[in-house]
């Protein structure tokens, strides 16, 4: 890990969102894993998978030409992504990738500059989901059984 980030160097930003740009204009169809319509008329990610040389990021995120539309792009030949050897180590990378992207749209629609701590603060709400999801559907259905043991009560006499 030393070397690597010794050795690290970022080509300018510009590059970097050309690049992207131009590996977003040559999707097509067959590299489709899958499309998440995220917020009605807002935000539409859609997830492929491309055979990229081992030495290009592991995932590309790009705006799409359509507004609102985020395109995530896994690098399948990347050493992370090929190492991953269960489905369901495939399904969280995959989770991790559509939270990043989510998180980095959204900070960049509230704050005029994206930071790597706004976009970690949003991710941490992101992944709070499926927690609340659960307490959610559980305080339903109390409710549901309080309200099914309060109607059956027969009403005091009187």
């Amino acid at each position: 890990m030393k070397d690597a980030l010794n050795t690290a160097m970022l080509p300018p930003i510009d590059t970097i969102n050309a690049n992207n740009q131009k590996q977003v204009a040559g999707l097509s169809d067959s590299d489709k894993l899958a499309e998440f319509d995220v917020i009605p008329d807002v935000l539409k990610v859609s997830v492929s998978l491309q055979e990229r040389s081992e030495y290009e990021p592991h995932v590309t995120i790009g705006a799409g030409a359509v507004a609102g539309t985020l395109h995530v792009i896994i690098n399948g030949l990347h050493p992370y992504y090929s190492s991953l050897e269960s489905p369901d180590a495939v399904d969280e990378c995959l989770r991790q990738y559509l939270f990043d992207a989510i998180a980095e749209f959204k900070v960049s629609k509230l704050m005029s500059t994206v930071t790597p701590t706004s976009v970690r603060r949003l991710k941490n709400e992101l992944l709070r989901v499926p927690e609340l999801r659960v307490q959610n559907a559980a305080a339903a259905a109390q409710k549901g059984a309080l309200e099914a043991i309060v109607g059956s009560v027969p009403p005091p006499k009187g």
